[in-house]
């Protein structure tokens, strides 16, 4: 990501903590901004998740906008930038 946005901003908007030391919930709001190659202005709000177990995270959910990310992308490779379209990396 560092490559196809280098100036990635993650703004916290909001974060709610509820649960006990075994089973804690994290749900973070944020809103996503970068300034694209050709000039226009990327953002993308949303929401993460997290499961906690002793202190551990262990599952993220990731909601946001998956369009405004497609959009991105293919306006970054439009720029110039090949890893913007490469195949997703899945592990």
């Amino acid at each position: 990501m560092g490559r196809i946005l280098p100036e990635l901003k993650f703004e916290v908007v909001d974060v709610v903590v509820n649960g006990m030391p075994w089973n804690t919930l994290a749900i973070v709001r944020w809103v996503a901004t970068n300034k694209l190659i050709n000039g226009e202005s990327y953002i993308n709000p949303g929401v993460h998740f997290i499961s906690i177990k002793w202190g551990k995270a262990y599952k993220f959910d990731v909601y946001e906008d998956s369009q405004v990310v497609a959009d991105g992308l293919s306006k970054q490779a439009k720029s110039g930038i090949k890893e913007a379209i490469a195949e997703k990396i899945e592990s």
